[in-house]
């Protein structure tokens, strides 16, 4: 009798619940406040309501971060703002929107319903915003079965919508059967969409524009995370992608496990000097899963620069780029001097990556684009070759085949980088006050330190995570700086990464050299294996003779950030030396605000008809004795050069300090 007056209980219980959640419930039912509504919308969410309608109050629902449930449907009404609070959302990591391990849940709005962030107060310093790429406007996380349609979602700090994974028993758990569809995704700080992993997704008639503020800066960014992400039955069709920063759709792709990706129908356009399809291998990874993106009936169209652009694209991995019927078209509007390198640009930035290729074209059409090469080869490093392009395009009326084109053109085929070997001797005067690089280092790279032996050397190094921001995965750990005596003789310098959220650190250094002459301290700031990057100062004692060069025994190019935290202006200035006997010389750059200054103050500079990587090709009229030069880079955030092989290619900021070749 008790265990049926329990039953009987339980199934009252249920029902009553089942009443008090009623099917459609009206946000405004729960109240409206026009200076804080977080809880009221908050409250309707949770209601257990099937459908939420927001009505248009006349007002924007002022709301801080709010979180979505599984079942769950959301009706925004004509002319409804949900806006994030100003003075809110400091937690870098701070969403208007999130929702983790949800099933059943759609947005969708009416006619001129929008979702807005606040961008511009989180760029404003004054207001004290920790810098962040993680504001994003919908967070779903291991989320499947989700729609978001008929909605404008603006003006992020992060991502206008950002599909991540969360862990399971089996682990990471992908979002899946996603759909978006007649969606406006503007103005937002990082992308206007990332895919961290997903499968069944589609994205349908949205236009995704102005994604501007820190890189990727693209309207679509499939990143994985980790290399074993999902990117599985993948469909963006039918959209416009405008005036994205960076790129329209970026593919930085390194997964095992296979991938499959189409983009059909879509136009792609943009008034920056940037390719708008780029195609990433962040790591070439020799077990990769393989697999197709497919592009195809789409138009793109680039008024600065090139349009296609394959970086770090292993031919060795089973990767394969396919376009069919695809346009590239150069509009100069005749308002500008800058000119494409070309419209498809094949580029490396890893050692690893030495052979670059996997890309077909059916039906290939290319306007414009007069006087420069179908293919370009952009790289600070050498032995880079491009292979396994084939199929047909047409440029200008004239088909061509790709695979023919790239055998014949020698710059698709770069020779190793030999690192230079020079003596070098005692500096003749005291260093002048002043001794820092104006910008932080990025990439590994080596201090060139001239040392006495048995006199104490000091320096410090400052350290920051890349973008300002605390990195979980390299809390707590050492990274090892190499000190490299003249002789070889090698001794490790660890720099602890504090447990603390604190994004930068300083550490200070000293040894006392065992011999006399020039040492090399090893940068090591590229972590691939941790997905982290970092940045670094180095400041030396008073009376220290430095310079900065690349990491010449791998790759020789010298890499600086504007780094805001590092309280660095974005400009590098220092010098470095000609010695005798070179006549002729050349400096590889990617920025166009890059100039030379010979001894008698003839300044050389880049000229402004190419968007991308160029050669700055020097000559001075008597090699009989050594020279310094200066160099001078202006309004940059990554700043990319690699000096001639028959130069020493130290940078140091003033002659003082310059070591100086025998």
């Amino acid at each position: 009798m008790k265990m049926l007056s329990g039953i009987v209980f339980f199934l009252c219980g249920v029902l009553l619940c089942a009443a008090e959640a009623p099917a459609v419930v009206s946000a405004s039912s729960f109240g409206f406040d026009e200076k804080d509504a977080t809880e009221c919308l908050q409250k309707a969410i949770d209601s257990g309501a099937q459908k939420v309608i927001v009505e248009n109050m006349g007002k924007p629902w002022i709301v801080r971060p709010l979180k979505l449930r599984s079942r769950l449907h959301m009706l925004f009404k004509a002319g409804a703002v949900v806006e994030a609070k100003r003075g809110e959302y400091y937690d870098i990591h701070a969403s208007l929107f999130t929702a983790k391990n949800c099933n059943r849940i759609t947005m969708e709005g009416e006619k001129g319903a929008v979702l807005r962030m606040q961008k511009k107060d989180y760029h404003n310093p004054k207001l004290k915003y920790a810098r962040s790429q993680w504001r994003n406007c919908i967070q779903l996380d291991g989320c499947y079965n989700v729609t978001i349609r008929n909605l404008t979602i603006a003006s992020s700090g992060g991502d206008g919508i950002y599909l991540g994974r969360t862990y399971g028993e089996n682990g990471r758990i992908a979002c899946r059967n996603i759909l978006i569809e007649n969606c406006l995704i503007d103005d937002h700080h990082r992308q206007g969409i990332s895919v961290i992993s997903a499968i069944g997704m589609t994205v349908r008639n949205c236009t995704i524009s102005n994604t501007r503020g820190t890189e990727p800066e693209a309207g679509i960014d499939f990143e994985p995370n980790y290399p074993d992400e999902k990117f599985n039955n993948i469909l963006i069709e039918k959209c416009r992608f405008v005036d994205n920063h960076w790129s329209g759709i970026n593919f930085s792709i390194f997964t095992t496990t296979p991938i499959d990706i189409t983009v059909r129908d879509c136009t792609l356009v943009s008034k920056y000097a940037l390719p708008q399809l780029t195609f990433c291998l962040l790591e070439p990874f020799a077990k990769s899963g393989g697999g197709t993106v497919l592009i195809e009936n789409c138009k793109v169209q680039n008024t600065l620069g090139s349009n296609l652009s394959f970086m770090n694209f292993a031919s060795d991995t089973n990767y394969q780029v396919n376009f069919k019927n695809v346009e590239l078209i150069e509009k100069n509007d005749g308002n500008t001097k800058v000119v494409a390198p070309s419209p498809i640009v094949f580029s490396a930035t890893s050692p690893k990556t030495t052979r670059m290729g996997g890309v077909h074209f059916d039906n290939l059409k290319v306007t414009g684009y007069k006087g420069v090469p179908l293919f370009n080869l952009q790289s600070m490093l050498g032995n880079k070759n491009v292979e396994k392009v084939t199929g047909n395009v047409v440029w200008n009326g004239r088909t061509q085949d790709a695979a023919r084109v790239v055998a014949e053109d020698s710059a698709l085929h770069r020779k190793p980088y030999k690192a230079p070997k020079f003596a070098f001797r005692e500096p003749g005067s005291k260093p002048a006050p002043g001794n820092t690089m104006s910008a932080a280092i990025r990439f590994d790279s080596d201090i060139a330190i001239w040392a006495k032996k048995g006199r104490k050397v000091s320096f410090r190094i400052e350290q920051r995570y890349f973008d300002g921001a605390p990195n979980s995965i390299l809390r707590g750990k050492t990274i090892t700086y190499k000190l490299t005596s003249p002789s070889g003789k090698t001794v490790d310098m660890p720099f602890v990464i504090p447990q603390d959220k604190v994004p930068a650190c300083t550490r200070d250094f000293e040894f006392v050299p065992e011999e006399t002459g020039l040492h090399y301290l090893h940068f090591t700031l590229l972590h691939r294996k941790g997905g982290s990057r970092l940045v670094a100062m180095f400041h030396g004692s008073p009376d220290l003779v430095w310079g900065v060069r690349g990491a010449a025994v791998q790759e020789g190019r010298l890499n600086f950030r504007d780094q805001p935290g590092l309280k660095c202006p974005d400009t590098v200035e220092g010098v470095f030396e000609v010695p005798a006997g070179v006549r002729e010389f050349w400096i590889d750059t990617d920025i166009m605000n890059f100039s030379v200054t010979d001894p008698a103050g003839n300044v050389y500079r880049v000229p402004r008809a190419r968007s991308q990587q160029q050669r700055l090709k020097l000559k001075r009229a008597h090699a009989g004795k050594p020279e310094i030069w200066k160099l001078k880079a202006e309004k940059f955030t990554s700043l990319e050069f690699l000096f001639s092989e028959n130069l020493p290619g130290i940078l140091s900021p003033d002659a003082s300090r310059l070591p100086r070749v025998k």
